[in-house]
């Protein structure tokens, strides 16, 4: 579509992602033309080791799919930025211990998800905050309204308005333990393999 005016364009990928015009600009257009030169120059480096590319995988190893088995079961592993998954079963998210999302506004991949699951108006105001939401029902539902919860534990909850790309559930996995009196988080070898939750709201 290069032959066609940029306008239709932005606003033809911006149909492809479910999102207005200007949040695509501002958001998505960036992510999408920075793999896009992050591929290049990943081809580029390669070549320039006197590498084969002609077997090379279309995305840059940090950017593709990757296969895996877990047991008897076969999984796919996206590794991608929040905005740009699409069609994915379960999106699984590295959270603090208290289960608290922070601010849209941070530079996290839970504030990532917070931020791509909410629901907004014409204008792009936020009008519901699903993800946020359920993962505080959630925590009351299972008697933790007041208290962390044990490192590996993990909190299943909806996609919000990540669920028109395609995405089906967001497991919260608390793999962080605030450090009192600190902006830090500690993070200890206890919290992998995450442990399943107690119960599902």
């Amino acid at each position: 579509m290069r032959d066609r005016p940029a306008a239709d364009r932005r606003r033809l990928a911006a149909k492809v992602y479910s999102v207005s015009v200007e949040r695509f600009r501002k958001s998505h257009e960036e992510m999408v033309l920075g793999q896009i030169a992050e591929q290049i120059c990943w081809l580029a480096g390669t070549r320039a080791r006197g590498v084969d590319t002609s077997y090379v995988p279309l995305l840059a190893p940090h950017l593709q799919h990757r296969a895996l088995r877990v047991g008897p079961v076969s999984l796919t592993l996206h590794v991608h930025p929040v905005e740009l998954l699409r069609d994915v079963d379960v999106i699984v998210s590295p959270l603090n211990t208290h289960l608290s999302l922070p601010e849209m506004y941070k530079a996290s991949v839970p504030a990532a998800l917070r931020r791509a699951g909410a629901v907004r108006d014409a204008t792009g105001d936020v009008i519901a905050d699903p993800v946020h939401d359920e993962l505080l029902a959630w925590r009351s539902g299972n008697g933790l309204s007041g208290r962390p919860v044990l490192p590996g534990t993990v909190a299943p909850t909806g996609p919000g308005a990540l669920a028109a790309q395609g995405v089906r559930r967001i497991y919260h996995a608390a793999v962080t333990v605030p450090r009192p009196g600190t902006n830090d988080y500690h993070v200890t070898p206890r919290t992998s393999p995450p442990r399943p939750p107690a119960r599902s709201p």
